[in-house]
This record gives structure tokens, C-alpha cells and sequence, in this order.
């Protein structure tokens, strides 16, 4: 069996499963579980795909949602209809006409309460328009973006993790120029390839859930706790050894002060017998056997001063003789 930590020891493997926490600050806050969606895009950059993290944390309604558009291949096809450098890359209108009336038919989700997740660099979002108004379309921010998140559809809901510079390549040349309205017409996948044929798209996500709920973090955390835990039963256990061996020691401290005691008291009562303390010779063997006799009963039921007292009747009943 491998050796549990020593309380430093414990310490810094706290600290060091926190390190990675403080260099990221907020996006780390409440996370609780961590689902991945990967996508591949048209983008003609790095491998062309990126992975997203959604953290339940955040926004438990959001992260639903999106799960929910991957699930269903809601997110396959879609074209980045919005790219704005330096500032967000938006998303969310699907070309085929039955995808984008059934999301449309399950209707709006209630806003999330903000958690206070800065918009950094890669942080994920629905857009909206007004209170509880999320329905399918996203954001991606590009850089930090500190007026972003005041709304309170403006939630963040997960990060992407990897691939950014793909995000950053994304075709931006078209601005916000495309019609969203027109993108979900009959005729979307026409107006897209006649007017703005060069617009990026993901091409296919797949759907990654956190085993049993739990990010790799949270096993991590977990798992320390146990060994801390452990830890703290086994320097518990040693304590209450430690006690009880204490309490046997001091019970056999007190045995053999007894022992001292009583053969204390029988040297006194031989002391009497020497001085003439009792009237005669039978009688002073007579004394001395009644003393030890009731000395041993009343030693022998952890009495102490019950002893003395007996002896003293003893001798009294000796000088009456």
C-alpha cells in the first residue's frame, strides 16, 4: 500500500491542483461538470476545427440547449452569417428550412443568472434580443470584450478550449452584410452561394458528456479529498491509539500506587504491633488479621479511602479489647 501524505505533503497538492484555477480566475468558478462539443469547419486553417467546453456552472439552461442543437445536428451546416475581427463571430441560423422551424416551434429558454464570467478571449454566448429570448443563435468573442455580458441574455455558457486560431480565420470580409432574415427563407442556401459564396460554415459537431457529470477537475479535486480524508482518518486513528495506550498507563500507574499504599498500611499495623498498641497477644493477632482481611476487600473493590477507614476501625477495635 502506498504511503498517505504528510500534512505538507497534502498541502501542496491543494495548491497545485488550485494553480491552474488562479491563472484563469473566473472562467474556473462553479464549472461543476464540463460537456465538449468538437466541431469541424470549412475553415482552411490548422485542421479547421476547434472544441468547445460548456460548463454547467454558468449557465445550466444554456449548456441544455446547446447539447440539446448538437444532439440533433442543429449545429451541422451552420454558416458564420456574422464575423466581426476583434470583436465576435456569430452563428445560428440553419439553412435547411425543417431544422430551423422545429428549434423555432420549441420556443425561447429563461435567461440564466449571470455568474459574473468575464468575455475574454473564446468565451461563448447566446445572442438575443430581449429578457429570456435565447433561442439558437451564438457568439464566439474574439479578445476581451468588457461591454459584452451586461445584458442578461449575455451569459456565458462555456469557452472554446481549442482551436481559436481557427475562430480567427474564420472568413470576416463580409462583416455583418448578411441578411438574417433571408437566411431563413426557402431560398437561404441560394441567396448564401449567389451573394456571399466565400462565408465560412461548421461542417459537422460531435458531442462529448463528462463521465458521470464531472469535468476532469472535479475528479481531480475529488479524488485528493479522498486521500486527504484518508489522511485525516489515519492520523485520527493514531491519536485514539496513542489515547487508550496513555489511559493504560496511567490505570497501571494507579494499580501500583495502590500496591505501595497497602503494603504501607500493613507495615503501619506491624508498627502498632511492635509498639504494644493492642491489649494483648491474642488480640493483636486477632486485630492485625481483621485489618488485612478488610484492607484487601476494600482495595480489592478500588476503595481507596474505604481502605484507610477500615484500618482505622480496625485499630480502634484493637485498643477496646
Amino acid at each position: 500500500p502506498s504511503s498517505m501524505p504528510s500534512n505538507d505533503q497534502r498541502l501542496l497538492l491543494q495548491l497545485l491542483l488550485l494553480l491552474p484555477l488562479s491563472s484563469v480566475s473566473a472562467f474556473e468558478v462553479d464549472k461543476q461538470a464540463t460537456d465538449i462539443i468538437e466541431c469541424r469547419t470549412s475553415v482552411k486553417h490548422a485542421g479547421s476545427n476547434f472544441t468547445l467546453e460548456l460548463y454547467h456552472g454558468w449557465a445550466p439552461q444554456g449548456v441544455k440547449r446547446v447539447l440539446a442543437l448538437a444532439e440533433h445536428g442543429f449545429l451541422d451546416g451552420l454558416p458564420f452569417f456574422r464575423a466581426l475581427p476583434n470583436f465576435l463571430i456569430q452563428f445560428g441560423i440553419q439553412p435547411d428550412a425543417i431544422k430551423q422551424r422545429y428549434w423555432q416551434d420549441q420556443g425561447n429558454i429563461p435567461d440564466d443568472p449571470s455568474k459574473g464570467i468575464a468575455f475574454t478571449d473564446g468565451v461563448v454566448s447566446f445572442a438575443g434580443y430581449s429578457r429570456n429570448s435565447r433561442s439558437t443563435h451564438l457568439f464566439i468573442t474574439l479578445g476581451n470584450q468588457p461591454g459584452l455580458g451586461r445584458r442578461p441574455w449575455e451569459v456565458a455558457i462555456g469557452k472554446v478550449t481549442r482551436g481559436m486560431d481557427v475562430v480567427r480565420n474564420i472568413y470576416s470580409g463580409y462583416g455583418d452584410k448578411v441578411d438574417q432574415g433571408r437566411l431563413q427563407a426557402a431560398d437561404s442556401e441560394h441567396y448564401i452561394q449567389s451573394e456571399f459564396p466565400l462565408l465560412d460554415r461548421i461542417e459537422a459537431c460531435t458531442v462529448r458528456r463528462a463521465p458521470s457529470g464531472l469535468d476532469e477537475r472535479a475528479a481531480q479535486a475529488a479524488a485528493l479529498e479522498a486521500a486527504v480524508g484518508q489522511a485525516g482518518d489515519d492520523d485520527q486513528e493514531k491519536l485514539n491509539r496513542e489515547e487508550v495506550e496513555e489511559n493504560e498507563e496511567e490505570v497501571q500507574q494507579i494499580e501500583e500506587d495502590e500496591d505501595e499504599d497497602e503494603d504501607e498500611l500493613v507495615g503501619q499495623a506491624s508498627i502498632g504491633e511492635e509498639e504494644g498498641d493492642f491489649g494483648g497477644e491474642g488480640e493483636m493477632y486477632e486485630g492485625e488479621a481483621a485489618l488485612g482481611e478488610m484492607e484487601r476487600e476494600a482495595l480489592e473493590e478500588g476503595n481507596y479511602e474505604a481502605a484507610v477507614d477500615e484500618a482505622a476501625v480496625a485499630g480502634d477495635g484493637g485498643d477496646g479489647g
